[in-house]
């Protein structure tokens, strides 16, 4: 495929749930049969312990009424059984990866199809469950590559990095789904939560608006990563593949709770979902010392990515262990300040991911661990900080401003004052509460349960039927390739690719992305590496 050529191509999802109501009409005339057409072993079982109850109950010497119905009962369950089974389709068992990744992609088989080039229908396959293929494909915190296979043989397959690359192409998804509905969903907030669930009602048919108080959709995606870590360009391309949906109108520059009311966007929808993330920080000790000396780790990012002015010094403090202490460390440095990060646990503890933990290091960011602040005191337009580390010792540096990145907090009162409620439930029965689980994928994750709650509510037990079915993976028939590592007893030793472009003293001194993507052949080669564990 040339540079620039687009090829569409369709998931048609209605083939497969066509050839699982086939299987479950076969085994409802001879059970086990549908089983057996779909290569189910499970299909030998049932035929003969239903061929045994019968046995049993007709040479029975002195029926009883009570066991003929136990007996009739359990014939009846067994039979039951029998046609869910066969409606499953295909058994494939769950590869490693996939089972650790927060979202439930299908990473073996993804991953095989680009091995076979067939990368729109690579692309379709994650986006059953995953709309931000670009996104994650370059700052996703990969929880799946811990868990390869592969890595105890030489190195883990890049299975964030081979995404990015097929992103480039189109795809499609037929899916077998058919209901509509006149139900509409306002939505409050367009980060990775708000436009997800908004990705997934509008699959199912659902009238979805979204208000966002800035100018762009994107919330955390566009204005809590820094530039450094991906491209603007990745975002905007993820976005306005979900906001291209006709059942998707996206309202920007509205703050709810200041320019429109909570209460007039009940009124006109039937559901309300809050996916404003965390609005509010923990700053512990910005009551005792100076605003412009104690900030939050994400208004810290959020100004700098507007292009605001941000004064912070020449020596920071960043309190706290997770991706955002880390982007604003190398934030900081990237700003000509010394960043010194204060993590009260241990690096084994530590939420960053090993990479950007790696990467802060490498730039320069001091890590201290074991340590916390234990009192601050501002002397002279500086912060004379008292620390004590893990052996209890106290001891006193003096920084120009302390950044807190130790998390946030959803204030719902911002929204509207009556308000109340958390992990989805409020105090108002048409509202819904998206909660940010930390990382992209996980309120990816996340927003996709939420979806499902509100697609049974208004479809009912259609909606329920459909919620099952999602949940079943679509299995693609992969074609035989002969430089598969998957197809060697021994297969030859093959590393990962380094993506780095700049050394750490040049990256520490630009904004622009410090790593490149993987190319398509790159991501084919890797991919090829894959044991395809799950077969």
């Amino acid at each position: 495929m040339g540079k620039g050529e687009y090829i569409m191509f369709c998931i048609n999802r209605k083939y497969d749930y066509n050839r699982r109501k086939k299987a479950f009409w076969f085994s409802l005339m001879i059970p086990g049969f549908g089983q057996l057409m779909n290569g189910r072993k499970s299909g030998i079982f049932f035929p003969i312990i239903i061929l045994f109850s019968l046995l049993f109950l007709f040479h029975m010497k002195k029926p009883e009424v009570f066991s003929n119905g136990l007996i009739a009962a359990g014939y009846v369950i067994i039979y039951l059984l029998n046609l869910i089974d066969a409606a499953m389709g295909p058994y494939i068992r769950k590869s490693p990866c996939q089972l650790a990744c927060p979202a439930k992609i299908n990473v073996s088989d993804y991953i095989a199809l680009i091995a076979d080039r067939r990368y729109e229908e690579a692309k379709a396959l994650i986006k059953l469950r995953m709309p931000f293929v670009s996104v994650c494909g370059t700052i996703c915190s990969h929880p799946c590559e811990t868990k390869c296979v592969r890595s105890g043989y030489d190195s883990a397959v890049m299975i964030m990095n081979i995404k990015k690359p097929v992103s480039d192409y189109n795809e499609s998804i037929n899916d077998y789904f058919k209901g509509n509905t006149s139900k509409r969903v306002s939505i409050i907030g367009s980060g990775p939560s708000g436009l997800s669930i908004a990705y997934f009602l509008s699959r199912k048919n659902i009238h979805v608006t979204i208000y966002e108080k800035e100018k762009e959709a994107g919330g955390l995606l566009r204005y809590g990563i820094p530039r450094f870590r991906i491209d603007s360009l990745d975002i905007y391309k993820d976005i306005s593949s979900i906001l291209e949906s006709e059942y998707i109108e996206m309202k920007t520059d509205i703050d709810v709770g200041r320019d429109i009311l909570l209460d007039e966007i009940r009124k006109e929808s039937d559901l309300t979902v809050i996916a404003a993330g965390n609005n509010m920080y923990h700053c512990p000790h910005s009551e005792i010392v100076p605003d412009n000396y104690v900030y939050p780790g994400l208004d810290i990012l959020r100004r700098i990515s507007k292009n605001e002015t941000v004064i912070i010094g020449k020596r920071v403090c960043i309190v706290g262990g997770g991706n955002v202490a880390m982007d604003v460390a190398r934030t900081a440095i990237r700003m000509g300040a010394a960043a010194e990060i204060v993590y009260r646990g241990q690096r084994t503890g530590i939420k960053a991911t090993e990479c950007e933990l790696r990467d802060a290091e490498d730039e320069g960011v001091i890590l201290r661990y074991g340590a916390e602040i234990v009192s601050i005191d501002e002397k002279n337009d500086m912060l004379h900080v008292k620390l004590k580390d893990e052996e209890g010792n106290e001891y006193e540096e003096g920084f120009n401003s302390i950044i807190y990145a130790t998390g946030q907090y959803l204030d719902t009162a911002v929204i509207d004052p009556m308000l109340k409620g958390e992990n989805e439930k409020s105090n108002m029965s048409d509202v819904l509460i998206a909660v940010d689980k930390g990382t992209v994928v996980e309120s990816i994750a996340n927003a996709r349960l939420l979806s499902q709650n509100i697609i049974r509510r208004f479809y009912g037990l259609k909606g329920i039927l459909a919620n099952i079915y999602d949940n079943i993976d679509y299995i693609p028939k992969i074609r035989s390739i002969s430089d598969a590592h998957w197809n060697y007893s021994l297969p030859k030793h093959q590393n990962r690719i380094d993506t780095l472009v700049l050394n750490p003293q040049k990256r520490k001194n630009t904004f622009f992305k410090v790593k490149r993507d993987l190319n398509i052949e790159e991501a084919t080669s890797q991919a090829k590496r894959c044991f395809r564990c799950n077969k």
